[in-house]
């Protein structure tokens, strides 16, 4: 058989793409959620999770402030308070959105039940009450946020972290022959709304490293259409990592990211390129 190098784009690498755009993606839309709930869901966060105690505390203040948004108005009754902590003698301010019916129940000078956090009295609430619904579904919100952030983290790292594995492989690897031992193969499939999927294959390989070892690897994702280039018992050139020879990178399917002339880069050592610029091996 012969192979004329790889026939269409690789899904890995254009998933590593995506993978890259991911990140700044989700922290942007983490950012966006943390905006959307507010200091008072982080203060409701706290005072759910934290070491709660409870002390009376006067109001000295009443506020209504109304706030327009897309989706409508909304109105916010503040109360401004003053208590202090039961190991404390210093004086702490609080300012917390109530229900609308214990705001017009309640007057300035009136003693009312803080809650607030043991080691942190300036995190604190009114009434000594779960704070509102919208404070508690904001505080539903911020573990999301939090994942969205770690992912926009997380993602870039590990894409660059394995950009610079396969850099070194691709300098400092070993080159053997591997065998092909499995196939994965995903048909295309319809899309809901119509269309279909790219499907996708893969196949896994057999190698022996340098003590003799035997070790098994994944190829790249490959295009469904290239399925039939490959097939069990094939030879397949592999690259291993000298210091951790479990690691590697069928070759044959590598994405060459150093920087080499565009026929140079698809070619074998030992290969010499064809007229349209892809390599042939007889398999």
């Amino acid at each position: 058989m012969t192979v004329t190098g790889q026939t269409s784009p690789n899904p890995r690498a254009q998933l590593s793409v995506v993978a890259m755009l991911l990140g700044p993606a989700a922290i942007g839309v983490g950012l966006l959620l943390l905006a959307l709930a507010g200091p008072q869901s982080i203060t409701a966060f706290r005072l759910m999770t934290g070491h709660i105690s409870e002390v009376e505390g006067r109001v000295t203040g009443k506020t209504v402030v109304h706030i327009a948004g897309k989706t409508g108005a909304r109105t916010d009754y503040h109360l401004q308070y003053v208590f202090t902590p039961k190991t404390s003698v210093a004086t702490f301010d609080g300012d917390g959105v109530v229900a609308s019916t214990g705001w017009n129940e309640t007057a300035v000078g009136d003693a009312i039940l803080v809650s607030y956090v043991i080691e942190d009295p300036g995190v604190n609430y009114p009434f000594g009450n779960t704070p509102l619904f919208s404070d508690v579904l904001a505080f539903v919100l911020l573990p999301i946020v939090a994942l969205f952030l770690l992912v926009g983290v997380a993602v870039p790292v590990l894409v660059l972290r394995r950009y610079r594995l396969d850099q070194r492989l691709i300098r400092t690897g070993i080159e053997t022959t591997g065998t092909i031992v499995k196939l994965a193969v995903q048909p295309p499939t319809n899309k809901r709304g119509g269309g279909m999927t790219a499907g996708w294959f893969m196949f896994r390989y057999q190698y022996a490293g340098p003590n003799g070892a035997s070790h098994k690897g994944w190829s790249k994702g490959l295009a469904y259409s290239d399925r039939d280039h490959w097939h069990i018992g094939d030879s397949v050139h592999v690259r291993y990592d000298p210091a951790n020879p479990s690691r590697s990178e069928c070759w044959d399917t590598m994405e060459f990211m150093v920087s080499q002339p565009a026929a140079e880069a698809d070619s074998l050592p030992g290969e010499s390129p064809t007229s349209d610029g892809s390599p042939t091996r007889s398999v």
